[in-house]
Formats: structure tokens, C-alpha cells, sequence
């Protein structure tokens, strides 16, 4: 989300008033670019975003644009986790040892802080990261697990985070209560299915998606070679702990798929699915909107227009997704996930595809 007249600050706004959401999560890509004009960019924008962020928790993930502006997720870093570590926050995953943060912008108004001291505990409902590149929270009947995709898009600078982050999201899944948090989501800027094919002219925002990140070319089915590694990576993790749903952003557009591993549609249901269920939802509010090629197998519903999702757990057995158009607040699409029983491994998909992980 930008700093664009047509992104949905104002519809979160009323969805608060209305009592119907609790937390706001952001996929990453804040205000495009956050460091831009030394930093006077995404001072702006989180001036404007303060009076929703002061009245709901906010779960941030990080974007490719964070990086941009030579900042390399400073900014990003430095606002999210802030005083949460108490003076350890720039986690070095090699040496185990952090340095003071930059800023503390953010305090109380992140779930990330407010429950910090709890994850410690051995009792904790997922694992402590000690980052907030990647990172755990629950909000009601909801366990979100947030990822950073930078080690496979910026290996040169980001990929000795590649194996922390990879052995702290296993153990993070292994511990989730799944009587607590019956659902469970796995969230990351970059999606690891989808069809959106060209770019908008000013997508990167000054900064040419061609250059850092190399010349994108879609998703999964299209050939980019990214998306396969980070998917080859991530899936298998989603399959073995029952990972409900995958929400990603970055594409500036909306996508619902089908049940989806391996590469394959695994089903056309959305009772007791029977694979992770995918949703692509990047087009709250940027420069430019993406554009699809052709439908993929996988394909449900798609939608180039500006609009968010809205994620609703309304007991163990029911959560809908909703995406909302930012024009009029009214709900474009609306999957219902039904569960009949306790989600457990995907073990046949895990087996049939992912076999060395079993």
C-alpha cells in the first residue's frame, strides 16, 4: 500500500468502526518507497496510517521495496521491531548478536511487541525468531507465520538469513496449538503460485524492477526461477505442519487458486481442502496495477482492480476470506473454508511430491 489516493486506508478505517477486523496485516511494500526522500516518504505515510495503527495491532511483513533507496530494510527493521528486543533488534544470524535499533516508532501498536515477552516462554504458541524479518503471531483463532523472501530475491546481501529462517519457520510450525489457533497462515510478500505475467510501467517506483531483482516473468508455470526456488523451500514446510492458507502480496492485482502442491491443482473443494488454499492480494493501493497472461490451472478467480482481503475465523470449523474493492467497499469475491475435522498433515501430498521430507 501507497501513498496513492485510491489506496484503502479509509476503508480499514470503516472496517474498524464496523467491528469488522481486529488487526491489520500488510504484505509488504510499505508507502513505496518507505526510505525514499530520506525517509520523509514514509514519514508521511505512517503519519497518515497512525490514527488506524493507535486503535489495532498491525502485523507488517517485509517487502521487496523496503530494500530500495540504498537502505536495505533499515527503515523497515528499525520501525517493526523498535524496543521490542530491548536493545537487540539487527539479529546477526551467524554470530547471534544484535546491535541497538535505530528507532522505536512503533510500540504498542504492534502485536509483535505487545507479545514478546510471552513468546519466550516455553509455553508459547510458535517459536521466538529474534527478528522481524520473520516472525509469529496469533490473533484469536488465527496463528500467522510472516516470511522474508529477500534471501532468494537479494541473495548477494540477504542469504545467510536463507537457513535460520528455514530452521526457526519448522520449529514455529511444529509448536502451534492447533486447539488455540485451529488455523494456521503462512504469509509472505512474494507468492509462490500465480499468473500475473507484466508489470506495470512504474511498478518498482523509481527503482526498475530489471535491475536488483532481475528481469520477473510471473509466477510458478511461467518459468521464474525465484518463485520455484523459494516454493521448493516453503511447500514442503506448509505440507508437513497443515499449513491452512498462503497469502501473498506484491503482484498489484488478486488472485484466489484452487487447493495447490506440487505445482498441481490437488483439488477443486474448499470443504476439508485438501492442500494449502492460496490467495494473492497486493493491489490495496499502489502506482500502478499488474496485468495477468492466461489462466493457469490453478486459477479461480482474478481481478485487476484495487482492493484488499479480509480474513475471518469465526470458529475451529469456518474462516472466510473476502477481497473488498477499495471504490466501495463492497466484497468482490468470498471463499468459505470449511473444516469437518483437526487439520493435520498434507502426508499423501507431502509423500507424493516432497518425498525426502517425510
Amino acid at each position: 500500500m501507497g501513498v496513492y489516493p485510491w489506496n484503502n486506508m479509509g476503508n480499514l478505517e470503516e472496517d474498524r468502526k464496523g467491528g469488522r477486523i481486529d488487526a491489520v496485516v500488510h504484505l509488504g511494500d510499505h508507502a513505496y518507497n518507505i526510505a525514499q526522500n530520506d525517509g520523509r516518504r514514509g514519514d508521511g505515510y505512517m503519519n497518515g496510517y497512525q490514527r488506524l495503527l493507535a486503535a489495532v495491532p498491525w502485523i507488517p511483513v517485509i517487502g521487496n521495496h523496503e530494500y530500495y533507496e540504498g537502505d536495505m530494510f533499515e527503515r523497515f527493521l528499525s520501525m517493526s521491531q523498535g524496543v521490542v528486543l530491548s536493545g537487540t533488534p539487527h539479529f546477526n544470524p551467524a554470530t547471534k548478536a544484535g546491535a541497538p535499533a535505530l528507532s522505536s516508532f512503533l510500540t504498542t501498536s504492534t502485536v509483535y511487541r505487545r507479545a514478546a515477552a510471552r513468546r519466550h516462554q516455553p509455553s508459547a504458541n510458535g517459536a521466538h525468531s529474534v527478528t522481524s524479518r520473520y516472525y509469529s503471531e496469533n490473533v484469536g483463532l488465527i496463528h500467522f507465520a510472516a516470511v522474508d523472501f529477500s534471501p532468494y530475491y537479494f541473495a548477494d546481501t540477504e542469504a545467510e538469513w536463507r537457513a535460520p529462517q528455514l530452521a526457526w519457520l519448522e520449529e514455529d510450525l511444529a509448536r502451534v496449538n492447533r486447539t488455540a489457533t485451529p488455523w494456521v497462515v503462512l504469509m509472505g510478500h512474494y507468492p509462490l503460485y500465480c499468473s500475473s505475467i507484466t508489470l506495470g510501467k512504474q511498478h518498482a517506483d523509481a527503482e526498475p524492477e530489471d535491475g536488483p531483482l532481475g528481469s520477473f516473468r510471473g509466477c510458478v508455470g511461467t518459468g521464474e526461477p525465484t518463485v520455484e526456488e523459494s516454493r521448493k523451500e516453503l511447500e514442503p514446510l506448509m505440507l508437513k505442519y497443515g499449513v491452512d492458507f498462503f497469502v501473498a502480496g506484491h503482484e498489484h492485482d488478486y488472485e484466489s487458486l484452487w487447493p495447490v502442491a506440487g505445482g498441481q491443482v490437488v483439488g477443486h473443494s474448499f470443504t476439508d481442502p485438501a492442500g494449502p488454499v492460496h490467495f494473492v492480494s497486493g493491489a490495496a493501493g499502489a502506482l500502478d496495477a499488474d496485468h495477468f497472461g492466461a489462466s493457469g490451472p490453478f486459477d479461480r478467480k482474478r481481478l485487476e482492480e484495487w482492493s484488499y482481503g479480509r480474513l475471518t475465523a469465526y470458529n475451529a470449523s469456518v474462516a472466510v476470506f473476502e477481497q473488498v474493492l477499495n471504490k466501495n467497499g463492497s466484497v468482490f469475491d468470498e471463499v468459505v473454508v470449511t473444516k469437518t475435522k483437526p487439520r493435520g498433515a498434507y502426508a499423501d501430498l507431502l509423500a507424493r511430491f516432497y518425498p525426502e521430507h517425510v
